[in-house]
């Protein structure tokens, strides 16, 4: 503090023999914060200097093995990705279910949905099945890609299944948010004409085509299959009253 007064005595023209001599006090006080301001940066940065040298070469490394890590991983799934090629070019669910052992969740996922479509195309359903209800089951892999299986494999089980159970898992994926609401709708659809329950098939199947984002295809099923539906309980309605 006595270097500042002596500093500001110096700048206003005071001194031990002139200690009258006006001068503006904003002036003083302005100079008094100056200095004192400098003088706490000052003391921060030596009380602090050493914490934030540390920081910044903290940043530095961290943004380092973030960008290093990201480099490795952009190559990693580039190498799996041809790997899985290569394997999908011999046609043989045994190699894809091999690769997908050894590789990432979802290179896996994706292995095992392509291993689970060939069995089922050489009739191998219930073996099928048991890799789609392993995958769609299977915590950490794509959210979309398990839900995929487990449509896969309930249509694979339509047929023979618990008609109850089957509507649960159903509706589990056909949520407003879920990736194939719409197939899960139109299979649920199905499997309440197959319990000869048309108008809730026709209910689901009005889901699908009220749906502004329903696939084209999907909505042009569900379109044909609601006026059958439709026609089918009009048919039974007039019998009823006839007799």
């Amino acid at each position: 503090m006595a270097i500042i007064t002596l500093r500001l005595r110096h700048k206003a023209g005071v001194t031990p023999g002139n200690a009258t001599k006006g001068f503006e006090m904003s002036d003083l006080i302005n100079e008094v914060d100056d200095d004192m301001r400098r003088q706490q940066l000052d003391k921060f940065w030596l009380e602090n200097k050493n914490w934030i040298i540390g920081g910044i070469i903290l940043a530095i490394v961290t943004t380092a093995g973030l960008t290093w890590w990201r480099t490795w991983d952009f190559q990693r799934n580039v190498t799996q990705t041809q790997e899985l090629r290569q394997i999908v070019d011999k046609d043989n669910a045994a190699s894809l279910t091999a690769y997908a052992k050894e590789s990432d969740r979802n290179h896996a996922a994706l292995a095992k949905l392509m291993a689970a479509g060939m069995l089922s195309r050489d009739g191998k359903t219930d073996e099928a099945a048991k890799i789609y209800d392993d995958l769609g089951g299977t915590l950490g892999a794509d959210s979309t890609l398990r839900d995929l299986a487990k449509l896969q494999s309930i249509g694979l089980r339509l047929n023979r299944d618990d008609a109850k159970k089957l509507h649960k898992e159903l509706e589990d994926i056909s949520g407003d948010h879920d990736a194939f609401r719409y197939s899960a709708l139109e299979m649920d659809a199905l499997l309440y004409a197959r319990e000869n329950k048309l108008q809730e098939a026709i209910e689901r199947l009005t889901k699908i085509t009220s749906g502004s984002d329903a696939p084209d295809d999907v909505r042009t099923r569900a379109v044909t299959l609601r006026e059958l539906y439709t026609a089918t309980l009009n048919a039974a309605a007039s019998q009823t009253k006839g007799k």
